[in-house]
């Protein structure tokens, strides 16, 4: 999807990676390729965010983070946090524009009663660019 803010493009990708571990690098190398972020039509900023069944230091989300910031990582004074039996699967990767201002994963009766995935929550500002 593509939406316009402040006069800049951004493409928010949401994804649901595979159980297995071929299979997600398999999804990321597309992901990262010519159809999707790559893409010369895929301008500006750019959010890749989901469930990607892989850790942090999986190769899966070293190799997104060679072209994307995690932003649980990029959070002033934030301990990164677990979404899945507390294990960071589920996360959200941002271009360098965004600065991130906050992030939160609630846990409460009602977000353990919505999901088996506690919800992440980032707070992000993109700097006002004039047209």
């Amino acid at each position: 999807m593509e939406i316009e803010h402040n006069g800049s493009k951004i493409q928010i990708i949401n994804t649901h990676l595979g159980l297995s571990r071929a299979e997600r690098l398999r999804q990321v190398d597309a992901l990262l390729g010519p159809e999707w972020l790559s893409n010369p039509r895929c301008k500006g900023e750019r959010i890749l965010l989901g469930d990607f069944n892989a850790l942090p230091a999986s190769a899966e989300c070293k190799r997104l983070g060679g072209y994307l910031r995690d932003a649980q990582e990029q959070a002033p004074r934030h301990t990164p946090k677990g979404t899945f039996l507390k294990v960071r699967i589920d996360h959200i990767f941002l271009s360098a524009g965004f600065a991130v201002k906050r992030v939160r994963v609630p846990r409460t009766a009602l977000t353990r009663q919505a999901s088996d995935h506690l919800p992440l929550i980032v707070d992000i500002e993109l700097p006002f660019r004039p047209s």
